[in-house]
């Protein structure tokens, strides 16, 4: 009873806001093994691709150019569902993109983030937490949202510094009376 009590609320609480991202480990051009933690410390915007899909072919530029322009920020990382890796790879080389792409072989990635047509994305924060599922694509703004998220959270971060030194203060010249 209490093991399907939890498998329910798994099942209902996928991919909201503030939840655990699914992990994966999938390989990369170079056959070797990424994982979704391996990334921790960056948002990371993850792209459901398909060569086969005009969408994914059109937004591959587009991904490109952002990341170029926020990669201190963010990192993108394609997962190709092509049966064959190669047609990616190929794609890849085409457009010269040269950033991060897994392969999802036979790992059940796509089912873990409940993909159900390409491209899909997703924005997981620097702790692992999903942010937007789906997120928006590149061609629907998705680098000002983006740059909107970010500054807010940078912006609490600094008010909780200032706050917590504020504390500090007040409690040395609270100990020196």
């Amino acid at each position: 009873m209490e093991k399907s009590a939890i498998n329910l609320r798994s099942k209902i609480t996928k991919l909201q806001l503030g939840t655990p991202a699914p992990l994966f480990s999938l390989p990369d051009s170079n056959k070797e093994e990424i994982s979704l933690t391996s990334l921790k410390g960056k948002y990371v915007y993850l792209a459901f691709y398909n060569t086969k899909n005009y969408g994914c072919l059109e937004q591959i530029k587009l991904l490109k150019d952002f990341e170029k322009n926020y990669n201190n920020l963010i990192k993108v990382v394609i997962i190709s569902t092509d049966e064959n890796f190669d047609d990616m790879l190929k794609l890849a080389e085409k457009e010269d993109y040269k950033n991060l792409i897994l392969h999802f072989g036979d790992s059940k990635v796509v089912e873990k983030y409940a993909v159900r047509s390409y491209p899909s994305y997703f924005l997981i924060d620097p702790e692992g937490k999903i942010v937007w599922a789906p997120a928006p694509s590149p061609k629907e703004q998705f680098a000002g949202r983006f740059v909107e998220l970010w500054r807010d959270r940078r912006n609490k971060e600094i008010r909780k510094q200032a706050e917590n030194k504020k504390k500090e203060q007040k409690q040395g010249k609270d100990g020196k009376r």
